[in-house]
């Protein structure tokens, strides 16, 4: 079973592509979010229930044009409006007048699954409305509550005496401490990759991008998460399930922040709750 079976909505999204509009040509977007250069189509993963930045870049014809975005649902198409007129905080580049750089502030109802959504970026004016939009940047918005509830998904397999067990290898910067801080229960297996998997475990690992990812037969009922920043390879994942066993690689290093990280706390939560627990 590949990745699109295991997790249907995450390349849903994906058939949703920014457009870049400019209908006076006034104004170009050169990059939204905290990594510049990545796909447009590619969504930004956030939390929601808080106040969140997107960063963007613009070249301005006149650097008196007022930018705003609007938030709206997504299907695939425009949904619900949530909120309309939010500006865009910038500040002059004394040594580039034409590039404006600045942030988004985006107030983000809490949800409790991931929700699709899209950020219409236009020009302002008395009657602008779409016709007048510069670019839609594809959200991914995620309840931040996902290591809460994987606690609870622990707590409660315990109590019911079965086994479900999370392991950690690797540097995987954060993610140890932020476990601890949520009370997710976690085995430590320092820097080294596991030699074996056993059933009703996850483990969960990066490695250096020097070094390949080593053979390892799963047990029927486990699961590895392997982050491996291949040069080699592009950005991406792949997921293979075979007896109800689950492989997931991450084609990139493992996040600086995971407290932050909307994107790796959900494919975490998700291989956690694809894997079964043993009696």
């Amino acid at each position: 079973m590949r990745w699109h079976s295991f997790i249907p909505f995450f390349f849903s999204f994906l058939t949703m592509v920014a457009t870049m509009k400019g209908t006076t040509n006034d104004v170009l977007l050169l990059s939204a979010g905290k990594t510049p250069g990545r796909a447009a189509e590619e969504a930004h993963w956030l939390f929601g229930g808080g106040t969140r930045e997107l960063p963007a870049s613009f070249l301005l014809k006149d650097q008196q044009t007022p930018m705003v975005a609007d938030l709206y649902l997504s299907g695939g198409k425009l949904g619900e409006l949530i909120v309309k007129g939010l500006p865009f905080r910038s500040v002059a580049n004394e040594d580039f007048p034409a590039l404006r750089e600045g942030i988004f502030s985006l107030e983000l109802p809490k949800v409790e699954k991931a929700v699709r959504m899209v950020l219409i970026i236009r020009i302002d004016g008395k009657n602008a409305g779409l016709r007048d939009a510069v670019a839609s940047i594809p959200l991914m918005v995620c309840p931040n509550t996902l290591l809460t509830q994987l606690a609870k998904r622990f707590a409660d397999e315990a109590t019911a005496g079965h086994s479900l067990t999370l392991s950690l290898f690797g540097e995987m910067q954060g993610l140890r401490e932020l476990l601890r801080l949520k009370q997710v229960p976690f085995e430590d297996l320092g820097k080294d990759f596991p030699a074996k998997l056993s059933g009703g475990s996850v483990t969960v690992g990066d490695l250096p991008k020097d070094l390949p990812i080593p053979s390892l037969s799963l047990a029927p009922g486990s699961s590895l998460m392997v982050f491996h920043d291949d040069p080699d390879s592009p950005e991406n994942i792949t997921v293979t399930s075979r007896d109800r066993s689950i492989e997931m690689v991450i084609h990139q290093a493992s996040p600086n922040c995971w407290a932050e990280d909307a994107k790796a706390q959900k494919l975490l939560y998700d291989i956690i709750q694809k894997t079964p627990s043993i009696l």
